[in-house]
């Protein structure tokens, strides 16, 4: 488990410098994901939703 930890700070870590990175202007674009119109925003909405998603899948079925 501390091995999927490591990763995880570190695939976190690597996620929150790209969207501090970002433009102001490039929260508005849009694009396409599995075929939906979406924006950078709700993209980063989504991944933030997603982190929350597995923390609790950790605590209910994981005891973590």
């Amino acid at each position: 488990m501390e091995g999927v930890v490591e990763e995880w700070v570190a695939v976190r870590n690597a996620t929150l410098a790209l969207v501090r990175g970002m433009p102001a202007d490039a929260w508005t674009r849009r694009g396409t994901a599995n075929n939906y119109g979406v924006t950078t925003a709700a993209l980063a909405y989504v991944i933030y939703g997603h982190v929350e998603h597995h923390v609790r899948i950790l605590g209910e079925q994981y005891r973590v």
